[in-house]
């Protein structure tokens, strides 16, 4: 989803086009999904069932997906919309970080 909003962003600068719309209803789907913990989780069965598929309740968020959510929501202008989600977003990603600076792979 990150990768997609980068790309409408861009076709706005290049073409003179107004994503905003679509910019809109990817930050929808997002937040649709996002976890109880603030993140986001993603399933291998979605590439299986080529749909979306959350990850079970008792596994936690996934950082890089947790990650590309936060930076496609705020290229979306979520921000300026309802920050919340983005908050509880970007603690799931402080919560996870283990004493080394790393994250869980």
């Amino acid at each position: 989803c990150w990768f997609g909003c980068e790309a409408l962003s861009a076709c706005d600068k290049v073409l003179g086009t107004d994503s905003q719309a679509r910019l809109d209803r990817a930050a929808d789907f997002l937040l649709e999904h996002q976890r109880p913990d603030g993140g986001w989780g993603e399933s291998y069965l979605s590439c299986e069932l080529k749909e979306y598929s959350q990850l079970p309740e008792d596994e936690p968020s996934h950082v890089v997906n947790t990650a590309w959510a936060l930076l496609a929501l705020l290229k979306a202008g979520q921000q300026h919309r309802d920050p919340t989600p983005l908050h509880r977003a970007a603690r799931c990603l402080l919560n996870a970080q283990m004493p080394c600076g790393d994250w869980p792979q």
